[in-house]
């Protein structure tokens, strides 16, 4: 359920957090996608170690996410693509995640 994904994040157990996200987000919860994209994009920069950053897999629940409605997936999707095209760095480009994972 995306509520015990929700208490997790507020407890600050963040790896379980995304991992229930992604179940629910894989099950078509556009919420739980938006909020799983968010975090794989900072990952450890704003979640600790528990939350890898893979910002293709970020993108692919974002877009998800925004193709529901979802308005900060849809910002995120628009501002990765554009930084994409501009070659220029996406997103806080001093957090420490490779921006090479975007392909």
């Amino acid at each position: 359920m995306v509520q015990d994904a929700d208490k997790a994040f507020s407890a600050g157990c963040y790896g379980r957090a995304l991992a229930l996200y992604e179940v629910r987000a894989a099950a078509g919860d556009a919420y739980a996608g938006e909020m799983a994209g968010y975090m794989l994009y900072f990952g450890p920069a704003l979640f600790g170690a528990g939350v890898p950053c893979d910002r293709a897999r970020a993108r692919r629940w974002l877009e998800v996410a925004a193709g529901s409605g979802r308005r900060v997936a849809q910002m995120m999707v628009r501002r990765i693509d554009r930084c994409t095209a501009d070659r220029q760095p996406v997103l806080y480009s001093s957090l420490p995640c490779p921006p090479t994972t975007l392909q």
